[in-house]
């Protein structure tokens, strides 16, 4: 074989298989770690705080979810109330029923909701 081939055939085998590669790791998905969880006042609501990591190729983020009480909270079928970019030291305060403070260092929003069923959110 002449080496024109043999570049030509290991180019398209490290291209094929870092594309596998990607596609296995993305299949793992993001790893998430609840950094703080906090009943309401009334203990209709729970608020949380996620740390996300998608792994060596994106920015961490620091996420935080609203939900009801009792119930499951998977972070993958939910949408946050608040996200922002890196390893934040987020906190989160019941003021009273119905009302939530997040608190942050500086960073870079990426999200910020108002409202959240009847929970009022305050940052």
């Amino acid at each position: 074989m002449k080496w024109p081939v043999v570049l030509a055939v290991t180019v398209v085998i490290l291209v094929f298989g870092g594309i596998t590669l990607n596609r296995t790791l993305t299949m793992f998905g993001c790893h998430d770690a609840i950094r703080q969880s906090v009943a309401s006042v009334d203990g209709q609501f729970v608020a949380a705080v996620v740390e996300r990591d998608c792994g060596a190729t994106t920015a961490y983020s620091t996420l935080v979810f609203v939900t009801r009480a009792g119930g499951p909270f998977n972070p993958r079928e939910r949408s946050p109330v608040f996200v922002i970019r890196g390893q934040n030291d987020v906190q989160l305060e019941w003021q009273r029923p119905g009302s939530l403070s997040v608190s942050y260092s500086p960073g870079k929003i990426v999200k910020s909701e108002a409202s959240y069923d009847r929970i009022q959110l305050s940052s």
